[in-house]
C-alpha cells in the first residue's frame, strides 16, 4: 500500500488543511477585531443618542460625531453588588465585580440628570427582544424606547422598531408595578391611560405575550433600584 492510500496520509492530510484553515480564520478574526470593536461601540453609542435624543442620526452620522455626543451629555452608570450591598458607580467595572444592572443619565452641563435610560426586553415569540426605554427624570414618564435586538416577523412582530409604533410609548408611564400594572391593549384602545399602549394586530405573541409580561418585570426592576439613583445623584450635588 503507497503512503498517499495510508491511514497515516489521510490523518496527516486532515491535520495539515484543518491547520491552515484555522490560521486563515484566526488572521482574518485578528485583522477584523478592530473593525468589529469600532461598528459595535458605533452601535451601542447610536442606541444611546436616539433613546435620549440627543441628534439627528441618519445614514451619513460618523462614529465619531455619535462618540462625541455621548460623552458630551450621557453618564454611563453600573450597579454593582458589594459585600456592603449595590453601589452605582461610573467607571467601567473590572471583569471581576458582580454587575447587576446597568442604567444612563442624560445631564446637563452641571452633570445634575435631566432623563434616565435603563435596559428593557424578554423573550419575544421567535427569540429576545431587547432594547433601552428613556424616561424624565420622575422616573415614571416614557420619552422614548429604542430596540437593539429583536428577531420576530417583518411586517408584524418587527413593527416594534418602526418609529409610528415607539412613538405610541411617548408621554405613557413606566409604573412600579405594585401600584400599578403597564398593559398591551388591543389596537386603537389605549386612548389617554398611560398605563396602557397599543398592540400590533397580528402581533399578539409580540406584543401582548411578550411585551406585555416583559415590561412590568423591567419596570419593577428599575424602580428597584430608583432609591439609589436618587441618593447617587443627591450627594453629588
Amino acid at each position: 500500500m503507497s503512503f498517499t492510500k495510508s491511514r497515516a496520509f489521510s490523518v496527516i492530510y486532515m491535520f495539515v488543511i484543518s491547520a491552515v484553515f484555522a490560521g486563515v480564520l484566526t488572521g482574518i478574526r485578528t485583522g477584523t477585531a478592530g473593525r468589529v470593536a469600532d461598528n459595535e461601540k458605533a452601535a451601542r453609542n447610536r442606541n444611546l443618542v436616539e433613546v435620549f435624543e440627543l441628534i439627528e442620526t441618519g445614514p451619513d452620522i460618523t462614529g465619531e460625531a455619535l462618540e462625541k455626543a455621548v460623552e458630551k451629555n450621557v453618564q454611563q452608570l453600573w450597579v454593582v453588588k458589594k459585600e456592603s450591598g449595590p453601589v452605582i458607580v461610573q467607571e467601567q467595572p473590572a471583569d471581576s465585580d458582580n454587575v447587576v444592572y446597568r442604567m444612563w443619565a442624560l445631564v446637563d452641563s452641571d452633570k445634575k440628570p435631566r432623563a434616565y435610560a435603563f435596559p428593557v426586553g424578554g423573550s419575544g415569540f421567535w427569540g429576545p427582544i431587547e432594547g433601552i426605554m428613556s424616561v424624565d427624570t420622575d422616573f415614571e414618564t416614557i420619552r422614548t424606547v429604542v430596540w437593539t435586538k429583536q428577531t420576530e416577523t417583518p411586517g408584524l412582530g418587527a413593527r416594534i422598531e418602526e418609529e409610528a409604533y415607539r412613538e405610541k410609548f411617548r408621554g405613557r408611564i413606566a409604573p412600579d408595578p405594585e401600584e400599578h400594572r403597564f398593559k398591551v391593549v388591543p389596537e386603537g384602545t389605549m386612548g389617554n391611560d398611560p398605563y396602557r399602549v397599543d398592540q400590533i394586530t397580528g402581533a399578539t405573541q409580540t406584543t401582548v405575550v411578550g411585551m406585555g409580561r416583559f415590561l412590568n418585570d423591567n419596570f419593577a426592576q428599575w424602580h428597584g433600584y430608583r432609591p439609589l439613583v436618587e441618593s447617587y445623584f443627591n450627594r453629588r450635588d
